[in-house]
Formats: C-alpha cells, sequence, structure tokens
C-alpha cells in the first residue's frame, strides 16, 4: 500500500475574483432553493427591480452566460463574475 501526504497552503486572498463574499454565497443559496429552475427563474426577485427579469437577462447576456442554464451547470469562475456584475445593479 502506498502513503501520501497532502500541504494545503491556504492563500490571503482568493484567486477566484471573489471580493464581496456576502453577495456571492446570497446568490448560489438564492439559485439553489429553487431546484430544477433555470439561471433567469431561479435569480429573478419580483420585489426587488435589481433583480428583475429584464435586469438579471441583461448581465447574464453581458457576460455570456446562458439565462437558460440550470445553477449547477456554472464553473466557480463564471459565479464569480455573476456575483461582482449583480453588484452593479446596485
Amino acid at each position: 500500500m502506498d502513503s501520501g501526504v497532502v500541504r494545503l497552503k491556504f492563500l490571503a486572498e482568493p484567486r477566484s475574483g471573489f471580493r464581496r463574499k456576502e453577495r456571492f454565497f446570497f446568490l448560489v443559496r438564492k439559485a439553489f432553493q429553487k431546484r430544477r429552475k433555470t439561471l433567469l427563474n431561479a435569480l429573478e426577485d419580483p420585489a426587488s427591480a435589481k433583480l428583475s427579469k429584464e435586469a438579471l437577462a441583461g448581465v447574464l447576456g453581458g457576460l455570456g452566460i446562458d439565462s437558460r442554464r440550470r445553477p449547477e451547470t456554472l464553473s466557480l469562475q463564471e459565479w464569480a463574475l455573476l456575483s461582482e456584475s449583480v453588484g452593479t445593479l446596485s
């Protein structure tokens, strides 16, 4: 049997581009609360003009992310870009 050692080195700042962790986790939780929904339908918030379908469609389209994709298909980098871009709707 072979053995191995794994050494983890934590970075002071994440490389993925997450500057606002709160916004990132808010979006991820919101997207995964509604199972089997597309990104556009899962992230829409009718009570907020900031997260209207029109605003979200514009952000997703600007990032080159198809609004019909499901949340689980996004890469970590795409989530980072989305969380930063949604912040510009404020």
